[in-house]
């Protein structure tokens, strides 16, 4: 008996639940009380749920009628932001080609203009529409050389050739003369003294000239020699006028052209053709 009495009091005991356990859980829907009370609850973050640590899933479920959140999605992967880059895009593309091409247009039409332009200037030259050339200036013609007989004036004097004796080989007499290397030209003058003063004139100041533009000095010493004996040394005064021969000793070859007077140191110049 008292070992049936230990067997039963076991059996009794191991049918008895163990401390802590609820029981099975509820056949059929969950009860639907009102809904509770204050705010909702806050879900876990994004991809996560309730549970143990960490905040995953532990085998337990959100409460009812709360379904877990969907996850945010990042700025750079919502549509708008594509639909709004895309129209940024377009709209620089559509600025910076537009004023290319209203370059380029400007440009074509620019040097087409200049091509027509040169086109119709050379069609205009064709044509024979060319202004009419520029004749050159004409020179101005030097005066007139005085000849024999004409009176010029240089400084204090004034002179006038009266005879001209080309190709003359000696001068002076059979006992005192003096022969030409070349030729002997004698210019035979008349010199009057128009200034205010006495000044002397000099023959070999005096200068001939052939044609080609060379230029020769008085003889003084064949001029010594002359039958008048007269070369042209010596004082004038004002209002006299004296005769006498200026003597040149010049090739055989040439031919004067003129002989060049001047009455004075600073005077100008004067020419008298020789014939």
């Amino acid at each position: 008996m008292g070992h049936r009495s230990n067997n039963q009091a076991g059996i009794e005991q191991s049918a008895q639940p163990p401390q802590g356990y609820q029981g099975p859980p509820p056949q059929g829907p969950p009860p639907q009380g009102p809904p509770p009370q204050g705010p909702p609850p806050q879900g876990p973050p994004p991809g996560q749920y309730p549970g143990g640590p960490g905040g995953y899933w532990q085998g337990q479920y959100p409460p009812a009628g709360y379904p877990p959140p969907k996850p945010k999605k990042k700025w750079y992967q919502r549509v708008w932001f594509w639909i709004l880059a895309v129209i940024v895009v377009s709209i620089m593309a559509s600025c910076f080609g537009g004023g290319s091409d209203q370059a380029a247009g400007s440009a074509d039409t620019s040097s087409s203009a200049h091509q027509n332009d040169d086109a119709n200037a050379a069609a205009h030259d064709a044509a024979g529409n060319k202004p009419a050339a520029k004749k050159p200036a004409a020179k101005k013609k030097a005066p007139a050389m005085a000849q024999i007989g004409d009176s010029v004036t240089s400084g204090h004097f004034k002179f006038t050739v009266t005879k001209v004796q080309k190709g003359v080989s000696r001068v002076g007499d059979s006992y005192l003369g003096e022969k030409a290397q070349g030729q002997f030209v004698l210019v035979s003058v008349k010199v009057t003294n128009v200034g205010d003063s006495s000044e002397m004139f000099m023959g070999s100041e005096q200068k001939l000239f052939d044609k080609a533009g060379k230029e020769y000095s008085a003889d003084d010493e064949a001029g010594i020699y002359l039958d008048e004996s007269n070369s042209f040394l010596e004082d004038i005064n004002p209002g006299n006028t004296v005769n006498g021969t200026i003597v040149f000793d010049v090739p055989k070859t040439i031919t004067p052209k003129y002989i060049e007077f001047s009455g004075a140191l600073f005077s100008s110049s004067v020419k008298v053709a020789l014939g």
